[in-house]
């Protein structure tokens, strides 16, 4: 796949292209990640096919950004959340970050987990409230005006050792799982 050609990979730098995540009823997910979080369907751009056979999926993004996209697979095997899982943050501005609640407020106030809380740091205001999907996964929604700034300060500009993290995956992880790099 020419990946230059491709309207999502345009404006990317970053080398992890997507998180896959399982979900239980594709329709729905698509409908809360595109309508709700307003992420859009990349699928027919994006050079990547679920490892399970018959599997059906989408890959949902924000185009021109630098966040990884969101690989959404539905392949029979119900979404099991368990603390290793942890949540996922999604970063957006601040102005869409409220607008989002607001609807989750009005219309879906059953999938806030923590109402929105506005913090004064010192690279900024970070607006955040967490809510989970209809598989009850938690997610970080963030405000990218001060996130990805604080990301960037943590950062140790280190080359990421991936043999390293496949170590630790087969080490630790729990045996009945399997894990995969997406890059």
């Amino acid at each position: 796949v020419d990946q230059a050609a491709k309207p999502y990979f345009a404006a990317r730098t970053e080398k992890f292209l997507h998180v896959t995540q399982r979900v239980a009823d594709l329709e729905a997910s698509l409908k809360l990640y595109i309508q709700t979080l307003r992420m859009q369907n990349v699928t027919s751009e994006y050079p990547v096919q679920p490892m399970k056979t018959g599997a059906k999926y989408a890959v949902l993004s924000y185009v021109g950004t630098e966040q990884p996209a969101l690989l959404l697979v539905q392949d029979g095997v119900k979404p099991v959340i368990q603390t290793f899982e942890g949540r996922h943050a999604i970063s957006m501005p601040d102005t869409k970050l409220r607008q989002v609640y607001a609807k989750l407020q009005a219309e879906a106030k059953d999938l806030i987990v923590h109402d929105l809380q506005v913090l004064h740091k010192a690279l900024g205001v970070l607006c955040i409230f967490i809510m989970k999907d209809g598989d009850g996964m938690e997610l970080c929604i963030v405000s990218s005006e001060t996130f990805d700034k604080a990301v960037l300060a943590a950062a140790d500009w280190k080359a990421l050792d991936f043999d390293l993290r496949r170590k630790f995956l087969d080490e630790r992880a729990p045996k009945a799982r399997s894990f995969e790099l997406h890059l």
